[in-house]
């Protein structure tokens, strides 16, 4: 398999990053080795092995070489899980694995005799194939019958059809944030809210008739097919977010090489490149409330100056990630929603956005003006802007990066 492939396959289920960035546990940090070995005891090349820290809420993952032997190298000290994954099997979890700074090689043996669960077919979070997307109706004789029914075909139709609705498949707890988000784009949009009992109905409802189809498996994003050639030879982190509906939204890169996300949950987040610690930044207080937040898509320029869509509290923000300061500003009264999810630094340090109006949005920060050009009376396309970073939407949960070995 190429290595290309593998990063389309890891990126349905985190951010990834390729890069080549030290670490600094490279001199501190201790060594996991090992073989993975088939049910039979035959080695096996091109396996992925995962070494989970949970204190640190770390998960490296390397690629076993010719006789089954893999290496860790440059771990954080600290104690390790670690399991093999190959094809249709996995090992179970080896636990208790104490890797030190500096310290003797930590030795494991990996056995994959254990049957791996379904490949989670491609779709976006949460929903049904895309196959099958296409095919489901965008009315309401897509909703089973049951109490809350009619509640959700008048008021889950204010922003986008019902085929969003009926595609999806999520428990209560996610249905329940789903609702809360869509509350904020109402809100943000001038529509009538729902009551909290109509939020109690139209949660029950969804979350009876279009419950989760398949528990959370982390290994179901894995391809099936041997690593070979240049695949081995990389390995990826991932850091797992404390808050599982912070939902980053794109990443962007300062000059450091520190990857930043704006969470849907109105926080901007920091992931440091060579201690792998995250940090959340909290917003500048506005008039939406704490649970009506929202950020866009990120950008940040050349001199570490990060910009970022605030809909709900009608701002643009400006953060330093140098300096640590923000600045705000106010979206101009009548021009619509300020928020979006398209966001772009011009060279002449203008910034740029796609509008949920059919217009593109400039801002000189000089003068603090905005400007709008109305476009063609079709669907504004995205602007989109060069990053090494990527966080697809096929998961809301984590960051991850690889890099060679």
């Amino acid at each position: 398999m190429s290595l290309g492939r593998i990063n389309r396959n890891l990126a349905a289920g985190a951010a990834i990053l390729l890069m080549a960035a030290p670490s600094v546990w490279a001199a501190d940090g201790g060594t996991v080795q090992g073989v993975v070995s088939d049910a039979t005891g035959k080695p096996v090349a091109g396996a992925y092995v995962k070494l989970k820290n949970d204190q640190k809420r770390l998960t490296f993952m390397v690629i076993s070489r010719e006789q089954g032997r893999f290496e860790a190298k440059d771990l954080p000290p600290g104690k390790y899980r670690v399991q093999g994954v190959d094809g249709e099997h996995q090992s179970e979890w080896f636990s208790n694995v104490t890797v030190a700074a500096g310290g003797e090689d930590a030795k494991v043996g990996l056995l994959l005799n254990g049957k791996r669960g379904p490949s989670l077919a491609p779709a976006w979070p949460q929903r049904i194939p895309e196959a099958q997307v296409d095919k489901s109706p965008t009315d309401e004789s897509g909703l089973p019958e049951g109490p809350g029914r009619q509640l959700v075909a008048e008021r889950c139709v204010s922003c986008h059809d019902l085929q969003r609705v009926v595609v999806k498949r999520s428990d209560q707890d996610d249905w329940n944030h789903t609702v809360g988000r869509m509350r904020t784009r109402m809100t943000v949009a001038s529509i009538p809210d729902l009551t909290a009992a109509e939020t109690t109905a139209v949660v029950n409802y969804l979350s009876e008739k279009f419950p989760l189809v398949q528990p959370y498996d982390a290994n179901s994003r894995l391809p099936r097919a041997v690593l070979s050639g240049k695949a081995v030879q990389y390995r990826a982190v991932q850091y797992e977010l404390v808050n599982n509906h912070a939902e980053p939204h794109d990443v962007a890169v300062d000059p450091k090489g520190n990857p930043w996300v704006a969470e849907r949950a109105g926080k901007l987040g920091r992931l440091d490149a060579k201690t792998l610690e995250f940090v959340e930044i909290d917003t500048p207080p506005g008039p939406a409330a704490a649970d009506r937040q929202s950020l866009g898509n990120p950008q940040i320029d050349s001199k570490g100056m990060l910009w970022v869509p605030d809909g709900p509290n009608a701002r643009w923000l400006n953060y330093d990630t140098n300096s640590t300061k923000f600045v705000s500003y106010a979206w101009p009264k009548g021009k619509g929603n300020a928020g979006g999810n398209s966001m772009a630094v011009h060279p002449d340090g203008t910034i740029w956005a796609t509008g949920g109006g059919g217009e593109a949005r400039q801002l000189n920060p000089a003068t603090g003006e905005f400007k709008f050009y109305p476009a063609r009376p079709s669907r504004p396309a995205r602007i989109r802007a060069p990053t090494a970073w990527r966080l697809p939407a096929t998961d809301r949960c984590g960051l991850r990066k690889t890099r060679p070995t």
